[in-house]
């Protein structure tokens, strides 16, 4: 499973764009960083392991039933962008992220297409690593969800207590 994200660092005042630098220019700073794989386009190619685990959200799922599964393997579709009309998705967003597990690579998947109210405010667990994070993105076709948060709720997720490699895309 691939998707598309501009990678571009900032290095003070200089913003250099990785994507657009001729391909036989290495610069000597490159090595400092953790660099995801990139396609020949220089998008980002984001896979998930095979130990990670897939939930989907839906304002059609069941929290209770998705909690008794505790999510799919990455391998459990061909296509995890588009699972089976009877994949069990989560209910809520704030129960798909409480059920990703810290330091692992696994992944919350909204449906296209719809909206997701909440009012709770979310500490992201960390993933596995900079190579292996945490994903949260979308599942189907459509436009792309949308989490709203309630009157009130300035933050829906944070970065806590050194918290990081996730990826938020297309929501």
């Amino acid at each position: 499973m691939s998707f598309g994200l501009d990678l571009a660092f900032s290095l003070g005042f200089r913003v250099v764009d990785i994507a657009s630098l001729p391909p036989a220019y290495e610069p000597a700073w490159l090595n400092q960083f953790d660099i995801l794989p990139q396609d020949d386009q220089g998008w980002t190619v984001i896979s998930l392991e095979d130990d990670a685990k897939v939930h989907y959200v839906s304002n059609s799922g069941d929290d209770t039933a998705a909690a008794a599964l505790g999510g799919y393997d990455a391998t459990a579709f061909p296509d995890m962008l588009n699972p089976p009309a009877s994949a069990i998705a989560w209910s809520t967003v704030s129960s798909a992220v409480a059920a990703m597990r810290d330091d692992e690579a696994d992944a919350v998947l909204l449906k296209a297409g719809e909206s997701h109210a909440t009012s709770v405010r979310q500490n992201l667990p960390t993933g596995k690593s900079a190579i292996q994070r945490h994903l949260i993105s979308r599942y189907g076709s459509g436009a792309n969800p949308i989490i709203a948060a309630a009157q009130g709720l300035n933050q829906i997720f944070r970065f806590w207590h050194g918290g990081g490699n996730i990826n938020v895309m297309h929501v």
